[in-house]
């Protein structure tokens, strides 16, 4: 479920997204010649999807558009499938059957009631065209229809794409269009069918650039939906949150039974806490203890959690399975768990638009007189109470009897969220330091350090040397402490350790030249676009702070310092001091970025402080004997 962090400091991920993101190609890759979808719906359970596609293929960047993978399930079922692959002269290269196709239905981390076809193909030459005919029939029942969404990466270009969707003409059909005009739509009846069409042509994804929003955000997508609508034996209507809480109520509805004796054994566990809280924190590390993450895409098309009882005889279950097993624990105490949809990926869910492709995990709310909880039940190694970047401020749907709530979790605080690092560097006059390194990292800071935990000291020591670019250095002591306010919740991790390095200063004679950033990582510039397309959206707030204390060798003296740096765009804050005394340098550094969306207009000034930034960090420090 959770995604796997890259070990690096906030702000060195920040200027690594920079370097990472400098090559986009002005070109496309990938041309959409057409793309024509049409659904034949005949009743609440069952329709029928026509797929045409014709794509060119430029480079092998675009490869990716050359292969095919299609899910199937107890619902959904691939009827048809042809490809004919041709290059420009017209000649065929392959022809692809359905017969063709491989299968499979494994997945590392999935149980699912499904297999999914697909076929790999590495074009030998370029440009070639590919043309996809396909079609498949979902039975038993839908809670949307297919998402018209032609483009679905950078670099593409379309010229021509359109989406039918033919239903009983009493139905009622709810539509939602991102980054597309409303006339772009058309809905006409004769007799007993209704069609709705939508039509685009000549768009393209652009280029990718750094600090753009998200590409969910600007490229052109189309969901639909039934409001009323029949699924696997279930039925029920999404014309409000509300609506569809009372159908997802029903499907967790009788599902947090256990075994008697195992509800007696839950309350001696807890008889001698004092607190409710106290008892939720037993019963959460007794989930991580007892239990273990599997995604399971069975039953009610993955959307009914399995019995209490049964994740509890089994010892693992899926976000929904553990959420509602923690739910019926905490219910045979005596505390209310309340059930929660949420996404991972997006912040924002459409208040205007009920539907479940917006949803893709299940966490609990455990409201406590004083305080209110919330619970990630696939990863009980996270301090209790801890909001992970994955789901802090991100908007959810409160299940109950009543219906579905619409909430918004609550955002850590910038206050909440440090980076502080101390950074101790003995000098030798050979350009050799002996380095102590201290950091502490909090909230939202404390997920880039999580891997260190568990990690054996080989591993460390390994980790290390990458993060800090020093492959020949030597490190010591290496020590990893994890705690958590209490009250706040908010976790905190701690890394102390030391470091031999040669050829920290560079030797010239009798003086010393040292970097500014003695172990960290230089930034890097950020690279200019002569017409730029995107706002400029930044996704957290980072607040880092370092101080770096640079003891001179015995008899040194300090022979000149490069001046303070002081910035600030609006976005990005940058305050860097130096101090000085008679044995020592003190490097004082704040960076402050700033989340939030920005005006394309503001980007030179972006480019022009890091540019400012990055020859101000290229100066030396010189000592001198």
């Amino acid at each position: 479920m959770r995604r796997q962090r890259a070990f690096l400091p906030p702000v060195l991920l920040f200027f690594l997204f920079i370097c990472l993101s400098a090559h986009a190609q002005k070109e496309p890759h990938i041309i959409i010649q057409e793309a024509d979808i049409n659904v034949v719906c005949t009743s609440m359970d069952k329709f029928t999807c026509k797929t045409h596609r014709t794509v060119r293929i430029l480079n092998e960047k675009g490869d990716r558009a050359a292969n095919f993978a299609f899910p199937t399930d107890r619902t959904q079922k691939l009827t048809a499938f042809t490809a004919t692959i041709t290059n420009d002269d017209g000649k065929v290269l392959r022809k692809i059957k359905k017969s063709d196709l491989q299968r499979t239905q494994y997945n590392s981390d999935m149980v699912a009631d499904g297999e999914t076809f697909y076929y790999n193909y590495q074009p030998p030459t370029y440009p070639v065209s590919i043309v996809f005919d396909y079609e498949y029939v979902n039975t038993e029942g839908y809670v949307s229809f297919p998402v018209f969404c032609p483009l679905t990466s950078y670099d593409m270009e379309l010229k021509q794409a359109k989406y039918t969707l033919q239903v009983p003409s009493d139905m009622e059909v709810r539509s939602k269009l991102l980054n597309m005009p409303e006339n772009c739509i058309r809905t006409h009846t004769e007799g007993n069918r209704k069609t709705i069409s939508i039509q685009l042509n000549d768009f393209a994804s652009g280029q990718r650039e750094q600090f753009a929003p998200s590409l969910y955000q600007t490229l052109p997508i189309a969901y639909l939906a039934p409001t009323q609508f029949r699924f696997l034996g279930t039925e029920g209507n999404m014309r409000s949150w509300e609506d569809f809480g009372k159908w997802q109520a029903g499907l967790i509805e009788g599902r947090d039974n256990l075994d008697p004796a195992f509800k007696a054994q839950l309350k001696q566990m807890t008889d001698t806490c004092h607190t409710e809280a106290e008892k939720v924190n037993v019963i959460y590390q007794l989930l991580g203890h007892s239990t273990r993450y599997n995604s399971i895409q069975l039953g009610i098309g993955g959307w009914q959690p399995a019995q209490a009882s049964v994740v509890n005889r089994q010892g693992l279950g899926d976000c929904k399975g553990l959420s509602n097993y923690m739910r019926a624990m905490l219910k045979a105490i005596g505390i209310e768990g309340q059930y929660v949809l949420i996404s991972t990926k997006h912040k924002r869910l459409f208040r205007d638009f009920p539907s479940l492709s917006q949803l893709d995990h299940a966490i609990l709310r455990v409201p406590l007189p004083d305080d209110t909880l919330w619970l990630e039940c696939t990863n009980p190694t996270l301090p209790i109470g801890y909001l992970h970047e994955d789901i802090a401020g991100h908007d959810a749907i409160l299940i109950t009897q009543q219906g579905g709530q619409f909430i918004t979790l609550p955002q850590y605080q910038d206050k909440d969220n440090q980076y502080l690092t101390t950074i101790h560097v003995m000098l030798n006059e050979n350009g050799s330091a002996r380095i102590h390194y201290k950091a502490h990292m909090q909230g939202e800071h404390y997920e880039t350090w999580k891997w260190a935990e568990k990690a054996d000291n080989k591993t460390l020591k390994e980790q290390l040397q990458s993060i800090f670019h020093l492959p020949q250095a030597e490190f010591k002591a290496i020590e990893v402490k994890r705690d958590f306010e209490q009250h706040s919740h908010i976790p905190y991790i701690e890394v102390n350790f030391d470091v031999l390095c040669n050829n920290i200063a560079s030797v010239t004679g009798q003086r010393l030249f040292v970097p500014l950033n003695v172990i960290t990582v230089a930034p890097t510039k950020i690279k200019e676009y002569p017409e730029r397309k995107n706002d400029i959206s930044i996704e957290n707030n980072i607040i880092a702070v370092d101080s770096t204390y640079i003891h001179l060798p015995e008899g040194f003296v300090i022979e000149s310092c490069p001046q303070p740096f002081i910035a600030d765009n609006n976005i990005i804050a940058n305050n860097i001091q130096i101090d000085k005394d008679n044995n020592s340098v003190l490097i004082a550094e704040k960076t402050i970025i700033r989340k939030g969306r920005y005006d394309k207009s503001l980007y030179p000034s972006l480019t022009e402080q890091q540019s400012r930034l990055v020859n101000w960090k290229k100066q030396k420090i010189v000592l001198k004997k």
